[in-house]
């Protein structure tokens, strides 16, 4: 990983003396803000419940439809040295802190406004944004990440310590910079199979089918033109462009976007569970053989109202059939006939609760395209239909939301897998996982909760610098079959690659604590990281806690993926 901060562990220390920093457990920290960008900066927060801090004069506040709607000029705040800002006594309860580049941070529409990333006609369309999000008010769980989920706009790092204990309590996330990014994702494509744009409208990126957007991107009629200028975002593989607020497939055909912008669907990762694969249009696939296991234990919610909610085990079989069709409320609220279906079927028992020991045959099925939508397999929100002991209920992860309950998480395992190509892999597998031992079994047989410690056991085994090292084209010969976007993302930086990033055990996605106890972290330093800058070859600097510089070599250890 590239870390790239701007002052030593050292003088994070001095600093912290200087401006009196907590040093007991506590629900507030202390922010500092490092903008190397050299760009001016403003900060928005939205969605939060909770949000206090205050930096020289400035009490921060939530931005809204006209509330606050401006944010903060970041060099407004407090400087505690060059380029650095302090924002002392902060909390936030979840949503975002969003950082715009420019005169101004964005324009709100209206009471509750988010910037569309994909939307064309959203005002704020070639503004470049970019979010941090946190969970700071005092819990066993607070927590801050970066996410590169739904697109990438500006490079961050983040740096989380006890001012009095640095050495034994700081974690970091690290990030690239913008140009390393930009060429990691130009190295992939999320439709490789697309034909040429349609309709003579030049591409806007000259680095890749994932829809990079430039300042000059739009025309005086909404659509994406041009591939100069200022760079502003890439939108990410979950993500459908909305042009004019139509069909994208039709926006394609008739020339109002590339076709090649569209989003990369998983078809023949699913012909290759069902038995498609060798047959037409899927000639090129090879089919896999083995049994798909959706094994594990589900932890449970820490006050549950009932069974689904409560810690169990579960021990399900995936299968995968193209021909079956099933009836299911749309997300147009109308009843939709689909044809293919992934169904789970199993028992789950419960460990805990007054029910313990009592077991419930459960079944989970999920429209082909449901998975196969950008909220699907890598939006992580896919529709389903589950039967609990024989009573069918209708449900919509779509519409309500993922939900806090053992479907949910059973179906989790599934897009999961997916993401990183555990599910359907050929490779071989022996040691112990969990407890579990496995002897020459294909990963893609191994127990669904084993899969997310795989890269920890392979790492411990053969070495690696990362337990990402032996997921992705570790495990599959094809990105049709696994998160190109993630995989490209993850030697990069800690955000999120995709949305079930926090599966993957070992995989670093966000700075955490438990803000009761006394050695918890007082000092968040987020640093905004420069488009550009100069690396000696593959070497990269890491800062260790105490202000020591190590060089590391980032290798994708191919050593071990013959």
């Amino acid at each position: 990983m590239i870390l790239l901060p701007s002052l030593s562990t050292v003088r994070y220390a001095l600093l912290a003396l200087a401006i009196g920093m907590v040093s007991n457990a506590s629900a507030a920290v202390n922010l500092i803000i490092d903008n190397q960008s050299g760009s001016e900066i403003w900060l928005q927060w939205t969605g939060t419940s909770v949000l206090t801090g205050t930096s020289g004069a400035i009490n921060i506040a939530p931005s809204d439809y006209n509330v606050n709607a401006a944010g903060y000029q970041l060099s407004s705040l407090q400087s505690i040295d060059t380029n650095k800002y302090l924002i002392s006594n902060y909390t936030q309860g979840g949503g975002r802190l969003w950082f715009t580049e420019g005169s101004s941070g964005f324009t709100f529409h209206n009471t509750g406004y988010n910037p569309a990333l994909e939307t064309f006609t959203d005002q704020n369309f070639t503004k470049r944004y970019d979010k941090i999000e946190a969970f700071i008010t005092g819990s066993t769980d607070d927590n801050m990440n970066m996410s590169m989920l739904d697109g990438f706009s500006i490079p961050f790092q983040v740096v989380g310590y006890k001012s009095s204990a640095m050495a034994t309590t700081t974690q970091t996330l690290s990030g690239s910079n913008t140009s390393q990014i930009l060429s990691a994702l130009g190295a992939i494509a999320a439709n490789p199979s697309a034909p040429a744009p349609a309709g003579g409208y030049p591409a806007v990126t000259s680095y890749s089918p994932y829809l990079v957007i430039n300042s000059n991107s739009v025309n005086s009629t909404s659509t994406p033109v041009g591939s100069t200028g200022n760079f502003v975002r890439v939108i990410a593989n979950d993500q459908t462009v909305s042009p004019l607020g139509g069909d994208p497939v039709v926006a394609a055909n008739s020339g109002q976007i590339p076709a090649n912008y569209l989003y990369k669907d998983y078809d023949n990762y699913l012909a290759k569970m069902d038995g498609r694969a060798g047959t037409g249009s899927y000639s090129g696939v090879a089919a896999y053989v083995g049994t798909t296991s959706i094994s594990g234990q589900f932890a449970g919610l820490k006050a549950p109202t009932d069974d689904t909610e409560r810690k169990q085990n579960y021990n399900l079989t995936a299968t995968f059939s193209a021909t079956e069709t099933m009836s299911m409320v749309s997300r147009l609220g109308v009843t939709t006939t689909y044809t293919g279906v992934v169904t789970l079927t199993g028992s789950t028992t419960l460990v805990e609760g007054p029910n313990a020991g009592t077991t419930h045959n459960v079944i989970i099925k999920t429209p082909y395209s449901e998975l196969l939508a950008p909220t699907g397999v890598v939006g992580a929100n896919a529709a389903y239909r589950y039967s609990y002991d024989g009573g069918v209920t209708w449900h919509d992860t779509g519409l309500a939301g993922p939900q806090d309950n053992v479907f949910t998480w059973l179906n989790g395992d599934l897009l999961a897998g997916m993401n990183v190509g555990t599910i359907g892999s050929d490779r071989l597998f022996s040691g112990t996982i969990n407890g579990h031992v496995y002897t020459n079994v294909k990963v893609g047989e191994i127990a669904s909760q084993d899969m997310f410690y795989l890269g920890q056991a392979l790492k411990q085994l053969n070495g690696g610098d990362s337990v990402y090292d032996y997921y992705f084209s570790y495990l599959q010969n094809s990105p049709d079959f696994y998160n190109a976007y993630a995989a490209a993302l993850y030697e990069l930086t800690d955000a999120y690659g995709f949305a079930y990033s926090d599966r993957v055990q070992g995989g670093q996605v966000s700075v955490s604590w438990d803000a009761t106890q006394a050695d918890a972290i007082d000092t968040i330093v987020i640093t905004i990281l420069p488009d550009v800058v100069p690396e000696p070859g593959t070497m990269s600097l890491i800062l260790l806690a105490g202000g020591a510089w190590v060089m590391k070599r980032r290798s994708r250890q191919q050593n071990v993926r013959s």
